[in-house]
C-alpha cells in the first residue's frame, strides 16, 4: 500500500493548538482546531478544497467547538463547550440556526438523517439531552441525565447514550427518538462510554471489557474480558462485523461479532480476533482502508494494519506535537486531523 501526502493545511500563529476528527462531504473537508485565545480558547472551523487543500471559508467561536458532524444535504452540525448547537451551510459557512447558550459544556451532536439532531451535555446535575429539528433549530424535546453524557447513538427509532451520575453511578439509557420517553434504563458498576448498534444490538466499552446489550429491552447479551486493567472509551469502528478500537496504552484490537437472532433470545458472541501494539495512546477511532484499518496514536504516526491479522502493513510519521484528533476516509483519501495540521494522503494499493 502506497500512502503519499498530497497537501497539508496548517494553523499557524496559534498556540496550545489542538484537532477533532474532520468531516467530508461533496469535495469540501471540514476541520475544526481549537487554541488558547488571551487566558481563554477559541475555536474555528475552516471548510478545505478536499482535493487542493485550498481554504474556502471559515468559521470562528470563541469557545472550544467539537468535532464538525455533517448531513446528507451538505449542512454542518457543530457544538460548543458553552451549550450551543450551530448548523451551517457547508457550502457557503452562512449560518442557518444556532441555539441558545446553556450553562454547560456539550458532546458530540449525532444526526438521524430525518430532520433530527441529539446532543447530549457533558457535565453538570443539570445536563440533559436535547434534540433539534435540523431544518429549524427548534427544540423537540429534552430529557434530564444528572451527569457525565458520553456520545450518543441512533438506531430503529432510538437514542441510546451512557451517564455518569455522582450519587446514582453509571446509567445506560434508550430513549425515543420521537419524544425523549425512556424505554428502558440499565445501571452499571463500571464507567460505560461510546456506543454503536447494528441490527438491534448495543455495543459498548467499558472498564476492561467489551459489551452487548439488546436494544430492545437492555438485556446484557455477553461480555468480553480484555484481561487489562483499562477503560474500553475510545470510539468503536464497527465494519462488517468486527469491532476495531485502541487503548490508552497503544494496544490495537479486533473483535468478531457473532450474532444469532433465530433463537428466542438473540445470541450474540465475541472473539478476540488479534491485538497489535502500536507507539503510543490511540488518539481517535479507527479507519477502515482497502482491508487495512489505519490507528492514530498520540504521538502522530498513523498505523496501517491488516484487518484480518493484525500485521503492520505501514507506518506514516507525522510531524505534530503529541495529541489527539481524528482521521476520514474518502474517495481513496486518508484525511488525518492532528495538532495544527490537517493532512490530505493519498492511498493506493
Amino acid at each position: 500500500m502506497n500512502v503519499t501526502r498530497n497537501w497539508a493545511y496548517t494553523l499557524k500563529g496559534k498556540r496550545y493548538v489542538g484537532a477533532r476528527q474532520p468531516a467530508l462531504h461533496d469535495g469540501r473537508a471540514f476541520g475544526v482546531f481549537h487554541y488558547q485565545k488571551g487566558s481563554f480558547y477559541e475555536s474555528v472551523l475552516y471548510c478545505i478544497n478536499a482535493a487542493s487543500g485550498i481554504e474556502r471559508w471559515q468559521f470562528t467561536v470563541p469557545h472550544i467547538l467539537n468535532a464538525p458532524v455533517v448531513d446528507t444535504e451538505g449542512y454542518v452540525y457543530l457544538s460548543s463547550f458553552d451549550g450551543q448547537v450551530h448548523c451551517l451551510d457547508g457550502a457557503s459557512g452562512q449560518i442557518r440556526w444556532q441555539t441558545p447558550k446553556t450553562r454547560t459544556n456539550v458532546n458530540v451532536p449525532v444526526l438521524d438523517h430525518h430532520g433530527r439532531v441529539v446532543v447530549p451535555d457533558l457535565s453538570s446535575q443539570t445536563a440533559q439531552v436535547r434534540c433539534f429539528d435540523t431544518s429549524s433549530g427548534q427544540l423537540r424535546w429534552q430529557i434530564p441525565t444528572g451527569g457525565h453524557t458520553y456520545v450518543a447513538a441512533i438506531s430503529e427509532g432510538r437514542v441510546i447514550y451512557s451517564t455518569a451520575r455522582r450519587k446514582e453511578g453509571v446509567i445506560l439509557s434508550c430513549v425515543s427518538l420521537d419524544n425523549g420517553h425512556v424505554l428502558w434504563q440499565i445501571p452499571s458498576e463500571h464507567y460505560m462510554f461510546h456506543p454503536v448498534v447494528q441490527t438491534g444490538v448495543i455495543y459498548i466499552g467499558s472498564h476492561g471489557e467489551l459489551r452487548a446489550y439488546d436494544l430492545q429491552n437492555g438485556t446484557l447479551l455477553t461480555t468480553l474480558s480484555l484481561q487489562k486493567d483499562f477503560a474500553v472509551n475510545a470510539q468503536l469502528l464497527l465494519y462488517n462485523d468486527m469491532l476495531y478500537f485502541g487503548d490508552g496504552e497503544g494496544q490495537c484490537y479486533a473483535v468478531e461479532i457473532t450474532t444469532d437472532r433465530d433463537v428466542p433470545t438473540q445470541s450474540v458472541q465475541y472473539n478476540l480476533r488479534w491485538q497489535s501494539q502500536t507507539t503510543d495512546e490511540v488518539a481517535a477511532q479507527p479507519v477502515y482502508i482497502q482491508d487495512v484499518v489505519a490507528f492514530l496514536s498520540k504521538d502522530g504516526s498513523v498505523h496501517l494494519l491488516e484487518a484480518q491479522s493484525g500485521a503492520l502493513v505501514k507506518q506514516v510519521k507525522l510531524k505534530t506535537r503529541n495529541d489527539f484528533g481524528g482521521m476520514h476516509y474518502d474517495n481513496r483519501r486518508l484525511y488525518v486531523a492532528h495538532g495544527r495540521e490537517l493532512i490530505c494522503y493519498d492511498v493506493q494499493d
